[in-house]
């Protein structure tokens, strides 16, 4: 294939197609400028110019993305954790707002579900169990994410963050 370069202004011609393919092949593209004096329209091969984003806007965007995803754990019918009575639970707030009001409700024995939606009777000392394990675990996660916030605020450069 014939070499081309950047800058390069032409009119139509038969060769477009392979100044195209050209251009396709290396980061640039063809742009129609001003006619010529003679009022033939005349194209010039230009580099394809990548803005990369400013370290701010890297910052600003990984840390709404580490917000979302915090967010997505929170709230997923498929966050869980393995409780210290033998089953596994839910972790998300909803199971910690459902906790909460067993708890306050108080009765002796009381069915809950697990997260693989098998039934235990519990007393209230066990849904209290529950709740601190739920708490705990939203604490290391919100750690975590601090942790990660931490990490992006202080970076110093893009590639620290990507």
């Amino acid at each position: 294939m014939k070499e081309y370069e950047i800058g390069l202004i032409f009119v139509d011609d038969e060769d477009y197609s392979n100044k195209a393919q050209w251009c396709n092949e290396n980061g640039c593209y063809i742009e129609e400028i001003e006619k010529d004096e003679e009022g033939n329209r005349q194209f010039q091969i230009k580099k394809i110019e990548i803005v990369e984003p400013s370290l701010e806007e890297v910052k600003a965007n990984k840390l709404k993305e580490l917000s979302e995803l915090t967010d997505k754990i929170f709230n997923s019918s498929e966050t869980y954790l393995t409780s210290s009575l033998g089953f596994r639970i839910n972790a998300r707030s909803k199971a910690l707002e459902d906790i909460n009001g067993l708890i306050v409700l108080g009765d002796e024995v009381t069915y809950f579900k697990d997260f693989d939606d098998l039934i235990h009777e519990l007393n209230v000392e066990q849904l209290e169990i529950l709740q601190r394990e739920v708490i705990r675990s939203g604490q290391n996660i919100y750690k975590q994410k601090w942790d990660y916030r931490k990490q992006i605020e202080d970076s110093e450069t893009v590639d620290e963050i990507k």
